[in-house]
Order: structure tokens, then sequence, then C-alpha cells
């Protein structure tokens, strides 16, 4: 039976949870069908390394500081 290219539930058929996970996973891989989400899910991405860098940045920062606490 082919799944593919429909969503949701409405195909008619009942799905174990696992069965629904793989077939959710399969349809993100559709990046005409999912192409929003996968936007949504980059943007995120980006905003969490942004967030990441600006941490780094931060404790090297401190840890500058610390330094320069010492050698004083």
């Amino acid at each position: 039976k082919d799944r593919k290219g429909k969503k949701g539930k409405s195909d008619g058929n009942i799905y174990t949870m696992y069965e629904w996970q793989e077939k959710r996973k399969n349809e993100r891989k559709h990046i005409h069908v999912w192409w929003g989400r996968k936007q949504e899910v980059r943007e995120k991405e980006i905003r969490n390394e942004k967030k990441m860098e600006r941490h780094q940045e931060g404790k090297r920062k401190s840890n500058e500081g610390e330094e320069w606490k010492r050698n004083e």
C-alpha cells in the first residue's frame, strides 16, 4: 500500500505510534511538502548557533577578565 504523499490520518489508515513517527519522518524528507517546516527548523538552528557563539564569546571574555584580575 502506497501511503506516500498523504498527510495525517485522513488517508483512512490507523497507525501504531512508531509507524506514525516513521511516516512523519519520511514525509519531512519531501522538501516540497514540508518546505515551510524546513525553513522554520533551519531558522531555529541558526538562532541556536548564534546563541552558542555568544555564549562562547561571553565565556572567553569572563576568562580574560579572570586572567586580568590575577595579573594585577
